[in-house]
């Protein structure tokens, strides 16, 4: 495999892990990782899938938007605040569990 088309897996991999509808091309794998990781040590599922209960957003979100859902965006950035992480690494985590179905938080 030539390095080029590992470096292109990578991103790919690095992709499916930020499955933000409008996202920025990753190019650095190590960040990406460790953003990764750091978001599974910050918030193990259970701990996630608790806080969806007790902030009253259920097992699933079909969506997480100021504008579209604002009662559960309240309750999600609540969320964000009571397990002490920002909006962005608590969406980050949730889209890789596959807890909404669309976020978009992450559209500008």
């Amino acid at each position: 495999m030539s390095p080029d088309a590992y470096g292109m897996q990578r991103r790919t991999l690095c992709d499916y892990f930020r499955s933000c509808k409008l996202r920025k091309q990753i190019t650095d794998w190590t960040e990406c990782q460790a953003d990764t990781l750091s978001a599974a040590i910050l918030l193990p599922e259970d701990a996630v899938q608790e806080g969806m209960f007790i902030f009253g957003l259920g097992e699933h979100m079909t969506v997480l938007s100021k504008k579209y859902s604002p009662n559960k965006f309240e309750s999600f950035c609540r969320m964000a605040d009571f397990l002490g992480v920002s909006r962005t690494t608590l969406s980050f985590r949730m889209e890789q569990l596959g807890l909404p179905e669309r976020n978009l938080l992450c559209v500008g």
